[in-house]
């Protein structure tokens, strides 16, 4: 158990460093970290709408699951949507920094994600550890 515990965290992990990557860390101007960035919450609608679609539409992240893009969405979308209300709730809000944000999704989604497939967390892990992920299509596959 301790071992599946380990090899989650470090998926955690893996997500969460592309996904803020993939929003360039969301620092907001000086006088502004207490208001709503209009970006943060376009990006958090889309999350909100297409979230599943972000990681799944990775052909190396399907390959690191063994699925297809329909498969993994299907499977994520059982769980999104609580992902990003834990993701709201610890990043401050609606419209709040998009780097916390995105990173609090996104482990949240590879928990739950680890966690249908216990028997094979440490290949996945190690899969996504060594992956390069396309930043800028899994910005495009929330966004359009």
């Amino acid at each position: 158990m301790l071992n599946q515990i380990k090899i989650i965290v470090g998926l955690c992990l893996a997500l969460s460093l592309s996904a803020c990557n993939l929003l360039g860390g969301g620092t907001q101007p000086d006088g502004a970290a207490a208001a709503p960035s209009m970006m943060s919450t376009i990006i958090q609608s889309r999350i909100q709408a297409k979230g599943p679609q972000m990681f799944c539409s990775q052909p190396t992240y399907q390959k690191c699951l063994g699925q297809t893009e329909a498969q993994c969405v299907a499977e994520q979308s059982t769980f999104s949507d609580a992902c990003f209300t834990t993701a709201q709730g610890l990043s401050g809000g609606a419209g709040m920094s998009s780097a916390a944000f995105s990173t609090h999704y996104a482990t949240c989604m590879s928990v739950k994600h680890g966690l249908m497939h216990p028997d094979r967390a440490l290949e996945i892990k190690s899969c996504v550890a060594g992956a390069n992920f396309d930043y800028m299509a899994m910005l495009r596959s929330v966004l359009y």
